[in-house]
């Protein structure tokens, strides 16, 4: 929805347009491999939620020309990165509100004003928390182990991210698919 197919560089798009056809993305993702990289899917999801047309550069990640390719667009040398037109947004928390300020008819935010504080303190603990479930069961979205980590510590974060989803449910869930 709204996106441009990945580039190989930036600054090239793919020639799947006719001459004079092809439309500028003002907006660009860099981002490393949705299925591996959370960091990267959340800033793509956010993106991609409001329903603007971008370009997505992949960078694979653990290679020996990662951090090249990525400091070629992003100071920070990590992945996502935002960039539209000047500017550039690293970290997907930065880039969820970015996105949120600039497309405010996208509603990446509640307008209730005490969700959307129940929204943040959400997003903040998902994004700096949960070290024993990242550490003992990193992303991988093409696994289907059901014992791969399943330590006590990952357990009692998977168990807080469960109630903290349903918490979320039971108070704000109605009248919408998230």
């Amino acid at each position: 929805r709204g996106i441009l197919p990945a580039r190989r560089r930036r600054g090239q798009l793919p020639s799947i347009f006719g001459k004079g056809e092809r439309p500028v993305a003002q907006l660009e993702i860099v981002i490393g491999n949705k299925r591996y990289s959370s960091w990267s899917l959340r800033g793509w999801l956010a993106l991609a939620m409001t329903g603007q047309p971008f370009a997505e550069q992949l960078v694979w990640l653990d290679k020996p020309a990662t951090k090249g390719e990525i400091l070629a667009s992003n100071p920070s040398g990590r992945v996502p990165a935002l960039i539209d037109g000047e500017l550039v947004v690293w970290d997907s928390l930065a880039i969820g509100e970015y996105l949120a300020e600039r497309f405010p008819e996208a509603g990446l935010w509640p307008a209730d004003p005490a969700a959307r504080a129940l929204a943040r303190s959400v997003v903040a603990e998902m994004h700096a928390g949960f070290a024993a479930l990242r550490q003992h069961l990193p992303m991988d979205l093409g696994t289907q182990d059901p014992t791969r980590g399943r330590r006590p510590e990952a357990q009692a974060d998977i168990a807080r991210i469960i109630a903290l989803w349903q918490d979320c449910r039971a108070r704000h869930g109605q009248g919408g698919p998230f």
